[in-house]
């Protein structure tokens, strides 16, 4: 009796399966939503507190300077604490070619702000010091959503918009910091929480 011969399978279903598979090994994970909510809150804090001190005049410019390296110490380590959890559960590596690949396409624009923030301390131009660091954070969010989903693109879109339209209002810097650097990863961590699949 004659073998019966298997389907031939749409070769072209099998290409974008392979495609499919080939982008997702290039796309970085998105931080938890613990993470940008740890972050948010951090943010949030870091503003409050920041308008405090500029309404109260003459601000200590070095303890503004510690105050937000915490705020940015605190971000940081949630992010590196909650991917690496997230990557551990689906047996991935957290440290891999692509994380360093978002991590030079970060950099750049984290000592450009650096650099920039102390230019304008040293210039009593504290006024810009939130739109530099709006502008910065939206360029390395475009930058590594080169490598992450596209939800980061779109926070670092929204980040450079609010940087344009502060330059241009000229708002309260500690509560532009607290209603962005807070606001918007609050809207970010909504997004994911209600669409953990979001792209």
């Amino acid at each position: 009796m004659p073998e019966t011969l298997e389907p031939i399978e749409d070769p072209r279903r099998e290409l974008e399966a392979i495609r499919s598979l080939m982008e997702r090994a290039r796309e970085y994970r998105h931080p938890p939503v613990p993470a940008a909510l740890i972050a948010a809150v951090a943010a949030i804090a870091g503003g409050v507190a920041t308008d405090r001190a500029l309404a109260a005049g003459a601000p200590d410019l070095r303890a503004l300077a510690a105050l937000w390296a915490g705020v940015f110490a605190v971000a940081f380590v949630a992010v590196v604490v909650f991917t690496s959890r997230a990557a551990r559960r689906e047996g991935k590596a957290f440290w891999s070619p692509l994380a360093k690949d978002v991590i030079h396409a970060l950099w750049p624009s984290l000592v450009a702000a650096a650099a920039l923030t102390a230019a304008l301390a040293r210039a009593g131009r504290l006024e810009l010091v939130a739109p530099v660091w709006l502008l910065a954070y939206g360029v390395g969010g475009v930058a590594a959503g080169t490598f992450a989903s596209p939800i980061v693109r779109r926070l670092g879109v929204a980040f450079l918009a609010a940087g344009l339209a502060d330059l241009a209002l000229a708002l309260p810097p500690g509560l532009v910091l607290a209603g962005t650097f807070g606001g918007l990863h609050l809207v970010y961590a909504a997004v994911l929480a209600v669409r953990p699949g979001e792209r």
